[in-house]
């Protein structure tokens, strides 16, 4: 109901990637208006710290001299870690295999086993064993680097900031909400996402703070459903 007072507490998945790969479903995301994003948890690409490369250049450089022999692990086919890691994997133009897992606990774990060469999940997953030395960060999806890693570059620094993917938490209204309730609730957010002990809690949940309001929300949403879209099709995610 367009009142002001319903709101969709979602993160990006049932807007972007779940409506880019089941064309049957019952809603687009032109059917809501945004009201803002408030927290982001990082894509980041982690392997072994035994692995014979330590650096994303050097990674590169070693998987296109070695096409088709290694791996990566996602949460499964379809989900946010698997369409970071293509969008990642297209635009260095390599060749690996992916195995999919049933969410990011096996995938933690087949990384750590050494069954995949590099694998792909929230930062907020992979941050204890990265400050343990147990793995390397390669890089991350975010759009500036992360105060806890400042050593580990972005995706958008090396020139990709179209493969940039990350899950992120938003507020959202039916589309004929008015525009003043629009513009209130945004207000509220960001005043909210300024609070210091809402930064200390997001903190110790392992993401970051990362207010958009309206506008650049429904612009993520736009270009990040188009971007899936894309190596869905190619991939034939989704094809009836």
């Amino acid at each position: 109901k367009p009142d002001g007072y319903t709101v969709f507490a979602a993160t990006n998945a049932p807007l972007t990637i779940v409506t880019a790969t089941q064309p049957d479903v019952s809603y687009r995301p032109a059917d809501f208006a945004a009201i803002g994003i408030s927290m982001t948890d990082v894509s980041v690409f982690v392997g072994k710290s035994a692995s014979p490369w330590k650096t994303l250049d050097e990674f590169v450089e070693y998987t296109r001299k070695n096409p088709g022999k290694l791996s990566y692990g996602s949460a499964g086919l379809g989900t946010v870690s698997f369409f970071a890691f293509e969008l990642f994997k297209n635009a260095y133009g390599l060749d690996i295999t992916h195995v999919p897992f049933q969410g990011g606990g096996p995938v933690k774990n087949a990384i750590m086993g050494g069954h995949v060469t590099i694998a792909s999940s929230g930062l907020n997953s992979f941050a204890p064993l990265i400050k343990s030395g147990d793995l390397i960060a390669l890089a991350t999806s975010a759009p500036k680097r992360v105060p806890a890693f400042p050593d580990v570059p972005t995706l958008a620094e090396k020139g990709f900031p179209d493969a940039s993917l990350n899950i992120w938490m938003a507020l959202f209204v039916p589309v004929k909400t008015p525009r003043e309730a629009v513009d209130r609730l945004s207000q509220a957010l960001e005043q909210t996402m300024k609070e210091p002990a809402v930064a200390t809690a997001v903190d110790k949940a392992g993401m970051v703070v990362d207010y958009r309001g309206p506008a650049a929300t429904a612009k993520l949403v736009e270009t990040e459903y188009e971007a899936v879209k894309k190596v869905a099709t190619r991939l034939g995610i989704g094809k009836k």
